[in-house]
């Protein structure tokens, strides 16, 4: 200080203690004096310490010291900076950090080796490692003490905001508050959380035996209720975006996080009774099953969990959707995507979906007997192609992030079909009967022909064909080659010949006028295609998106016209 260490029954000093197993302190007294009672003092504080499970703890505080009777109190004038970590093992709480601040009552106190602190809590923050998750803006109050060595009192947190810190983020911050008492060794806590509108999420409940170095946190979400204008999954967690809003329906999440000195574990069980939700690959009804989760940090569910859909809403009508999976190694594993499409079945083969965006995966799509029919009409073409086929075949493909690519494709008709080709979607045909198709999608003029070629395209615009076999290949910027390569016979709505007279056919005359291809004229034809697939799924996506739904995959690059 800057007076004299004593003068008059008082005086002012700075102290400072390092080592000598005594707690590392910076003492400064700016007036104190001595009466018969006692002590006091008016002091700054800045000390280094622990205290019952806290470790390096630090604390800087100003108010009032007094010393009477063996007993010191300190009443705090303002809020006091604290900071250190809870000893629990392997399981600390680590980078606490908060402002503790008067509540009328001495902020510290020591008699006869027992112990008190009392103060409201303010700005309040904390790292929890082992669980992979952060509170910070916390508030509150304790009430804390130890008697006769053994820790006692009740902490109470009235608001807080609880954050994932893992690489890969499991929720969205949600707000929390909590009730917890410690008697000796035991810390127990029951803890509530609400989304950041106040909505209720679940409750939890923490125990913890620092004799054994273990404990536990169970957390019941209860039964969730999804409407339009209220809670919504993708507003829980970044795992649940795919179902866009409104998602309407419920679900239910019970889980538990264990640990001891040796580690933790945990696990979870999330129950869907029913979801109705937009995804990117349109509306999904009825979406239903149970998932077992094996560990929640990281996220891990064993092989075998099944989730099955009424209906999906993509380019045709998917019904009956059935998919089994595993998450592993930050990615989903998928051994089967089974969906009921056009009267047959598609099933995607065993691949893996990684939850981080921007990366590359694969899969190949079975095809079994489906009806092809349902996909022509939801595409850009239906007002230039009709097509009536059941088909089977199988499709490989790649998701990267410049769009989808397909190698090898390859699909034929399983039975007697029908394709109809308006002749504005075609821009050439070769006289031994190879035709090419203007871009699928895209409007060309209409052609014009002499008598034979018009033959071919009359053939394209009523064909029923015996079989039907296409190549499917990726080309060069975002387009989809499909190779075609057909044999049936001409089969207008109304029978067709030609009729011609002996003049006619003397003067060849019937050269200059437009003939009918006869009904049953055989035909064998190459049809080679293609279409934007990057501007097609571009524009699937854009469109769900104002939907309400976010794409599965960064939107590519726009394609070159």
């Amino acid at each position: 200080g800057s007076g004299p260490i004593y003068a008059g029954g008082g005086g002012a000093l700075h102290l400072a203690v390092v080592g000598g197993g005594l707690p590392q302190a910076d003492l400064a007294v700016d007036r104190y004096r001595l009466a018969p009672g006692g002590l006091t003092a008016q002091t700054r504080i800045k000390a280094k310490t622990g205290i019952g499970p806290v470790r390096d703890g630090m604390i800087q505080a100003e108010g009032e010291l007094r010393v009477a009777h063996g007993a010191i109190a300190f009443a705090a004038d303002r809020c006091a900076a604290v900071s250190g970590r809870l000893d629990l093992g392997a399981n600390d709480v680590e980078a606490i950090a908060a402002q503790l601040c008067p509540t009328g009552a001495p902020l510290f106190t020591l008699a006869k080796g027992d112990w008190r602190i009392r103060a409201g809590a303010q700005a309040l923050s904390a790292t929890v490692p082992f669980l992979q998750a952060a509170v910070s803006q916390g508030a509150g109050g304790l009430d804390l003490g130890a008697v006769n060595g053994r820790l006692t009192g009740a902490l109470a947190l009235s608001a807080g905001t609880v954050a994932d810190t893992s690489s890969d983020l499991r929720f969205n911050p949600v707000r929390a508050t909590a009730q917890a008492r410690v008697n000796g060794e035991v810390w127990t806590a029951d803890i509530g959380v609400t989304d950041p509108a106040g909505r209720p999420l679940g409750r939890g409940v923490l125990r913890h035996d620092g004799a054994v170095g273990g404990g536990a946190l169970t957390f019941d979400t209860g039964t969730l209720t999804f409407a339009e204008d209220g809670l919504q999954p993708a507003a829980l967690s970044p795992r649940a975006a795919l179902a866009a809003s409104p998602a309407m329906g419920q679900a239910r999440f019970q889980g538990q996080v264990a640990w001891t000195k040796a580690g933790a574990t945990s696990g979870g069980v999330l129950d869907i009774p029913g979801l109705d939700f937009r995804s990117p690959a349109g509306q999904v009804s009825g979406l239903a099953g149970q998932i077992t989760f094996t560990s929640l940090a990281p996220l891990t569910a064993a092989p075998g969990q099944t989730l099955k859909a009424q209906r999906i809403e993509a380019l045709s009508g998917l019904t009956d959707a059935e998919v089994t999976f595993g998450i592993a190694g930050e990615a989903v594993n998928v051994a089967g995507l089974d969906l009921a499409v056009g009267g047959g079945t598609v099933r995607l083969q065993p691949f893996s979906l990684p939850f981080a965006g921007g990366q590359s995966w694969k899969g190949v799509v079975d095809f079994t007997n489906v009806q092809l029919s349902d996909f022509v009409e939801a595409s850009p073409f239906a007002d230039r192609v009709d097509l009536t086929a059941r088909a089977s075949g199988t499709i490989p493909f790649t998701v990267t992030p410049e769009g989808v690519r397909v190698a090898g494709g390859q699909l034929h008709a399983t039975s007697p079909g029908r394709l109809s080709i308006r002749r504005e979607a075609l821009t050439g045909v070769a006289a031994e009967g190879a035709v090419v198709a203007g871009p699928l999608g895209e409007k060309t003029p209409p052609p014009t022909t002499d008598t034979f070629t018009d033959f071919a395209y009359q053939a394209m615009e009523n064909l029923a064909f015996q079989s039907l076999d296409a190549s499917i290949n990726s080309l060069p910027q975002g387009r989809l080659g499909i190779l075609f390569h057909i044999k049936g016979e001409n089969a207008p709505p109304t029978h067709q010949e030609i009729r011609l007279t002996p003049q006619e056919i003397i003067t060849r005359s019937f050269l200059t006028r437009k003939l009918p291809l006869p009904s049953g004229t055989k035909v064998d034809l190459t049809l080679d295609s293609s279409l934007n697939l990057d501007q097609l799924l571009g524009d699937f996506a854009e469109y769900q998106k104002l939907r309400g739904s976010d794409a599965i995959q960064p939107s590519p690059a726009k394609p070159i016209p």
